[in-house]
């Protein structure tokens, strides 16, 4: 069984410093796009992990186009990852 991760290529952009946006692609088609922002450390009542948080975020495509099994929590997460693996 394929994992939704093996049919996803993430792309990371640098928009500016401090912002990040991350577009995935499945079948040579825009599947999703997340928007994270560096989390500031007096930032109160929000969950702060990896010291990246997503902001916005748009992925029906990834849901219609092999990515059915994924939550959004997952999706996050593994950007997360990727963010921080890429030396974010």
């Amino acid at each position: 069984m394929t994992k939704w991760k093996d049919n996803i290529t993430p792309t990371i952009d640098v928009l500016e410093e401090g912002r990040l946006r991350i577009t995935l692609v499945a079948y040579m088609q825009e599947v999703g796009v997340l928007y994270f922002e560096r989390a500031k450390k007096g930032w109160t009542n929000k969950p702060i992990t990896n010291g990246w948080a997503c902001v916005d975020a748009k992925v029906e495509d990834l849901y219609i186009n092999g990515g059915d099994g994924a939550t959004p929590k997952e999706i996050v997460a593994w950007c997360q990852e990727l963010i921080s693996l890429a030396g974010y």
